[in-house]
């Protein structure tokens, strides 16, 4: 695991104790608001920061630009310094991130060439992004799996079905306030709903840790026994 990940994850594992036990960091992300935890935490992790005016926008959509700048800084991941030009309108300081993303397919343009980085990223392309670049194996969706996904506007044979379903399989999905009959995948996703995915992945990546330390020193210790007999 990349150094930089793991010291990530280790802040990411406490900084809800250490979020919930203090004043709300943001006038408009009160007490008891919904993503209030995950806000925080990923504050906390340095991979998300409030507006300069000390508010955080929780009902503001992300667009597709800041989506990767927010996922590379919650993986870990370094653009390559070299990426740019790779979209007609892509040009400023996400030029690396959409460029880097484009040359590792997390990410493609639209059928007009341009990437439109300034436009709202939506729940489905946003599952998506995150999947991809937490490098989680997509599962397929099918009738059978109909008893997981039941949200009556999603189709087994939507462009993606396989991702939503996976973000449930994961533990990414359910997040409050998307647990209706409905998912909406094209609606936007909003900074306090796309912390809520972010923090999810990071503890879907983090128990995957954990199970991997324990796997490796149950072995380590069961060759420590098998040497030990067989002296």
């Amino acid at each position: 695991m990349h150094k930089a990940f793991s010291a990530l994850l280790a802040v990411v594992a406490a900084s809800p104790v250490l979020a919930l036990a203090s004043e709300s960091l943001f006038p408009d992300v009160p007490a008891d608001h919904i993503y209030r935890e995950e806000i925080e935490e990923l504050v906390a992790a340095k991979i998300i920061n409030g507006n300069d005016n000390g508010t955080f926008a929780p009902e503001r959509p992300v667009n597709r630009a800041e989506m990767l700048a927010l996922l590379y800084r919650a993986v870990g991941r370094t653009p390559d310094p070299t990426a740019a030009e790779c979209f007609p309108d892509v040009q400023g300081w996400y030029e690396p991130f959409v460029c880097d993303a484009a040359a590792n397919r997390f990410v493609q343009g639209y059928p007009d060439g341009d990437f439109r980085p300034g436009a709202s990223v939506n729940r489905a392309e946003a599952l998506k992004i995150i999947i991809g670049m937490f490098k989680i194996d997509t599962q397929k969706y099918g009738v059978a799996e109909r008893d997981i996904i039941k949200f009556v506007d999603v189709s087994t044979s939507a462009w993606y079905s396989g991702y939503l379903y996976t973000a449930f399989t994961s533990g990414i999905l359910p997040i409050a306030g998307q647990n209706g009959a409905r998912f909406y995948p094209e609606w936007p996703l909003l900074r306090g709903e796309a912390a809520a995915y972010i923090s999810n992945a990071l503890h879907v990546e983090l128990k995957q840790a954990r199970a991997a330390s324990s796997a490796a020193e149950q072995a380590s210790s069961e060759d420590d026994s098998s040497g030990e007999t067989a002296s």
